[in-house]
């Protein structure tokens, strides 16, 4: 079975954060969104130095991993999934 793979871009320290597992991109950015709106994560006080890439796909039948050569692809900057803290405070309620 195919999954797709995504990784945290700190462009600050110039690299990418651990690779994670995902079903598709919106979903990748909504656990991206929870991140960066937790005020106990990094990405919270500094978004501006953060992005989600889609890197390839793994196979995790073969271990195979799939790239492609246009590969990674941004998906969001943290600054377009930041929400306001008085917003975040009411969800969280």
């Amino acid at each position: 079975m195919l999954q797709k793979l995504y990784a945290v871009r700190d462009k600050l320290a110039d690299t990418y954060i651990q690779p994670f597992v995902n079903h598709n991109d919106e979903t990748a950015k909504r656990d991206f969104a929870k991140n960066i709106n937790n005020p106990g994560t990094p990405i919270y006080s500094s978004p501006e130095d953060y992005s989600l890439h889609y890197i390839g796909e793994f196979n995790n039948t073969t271990g195979e991993l799939i790239s492609d050569q246009q590969l990674p692809l941004k998906i969001a900057e943290a600054t377009q999934l930041k929400e306001a803290p008085a917003l975040h405070q009411q969800q969280a309620s």
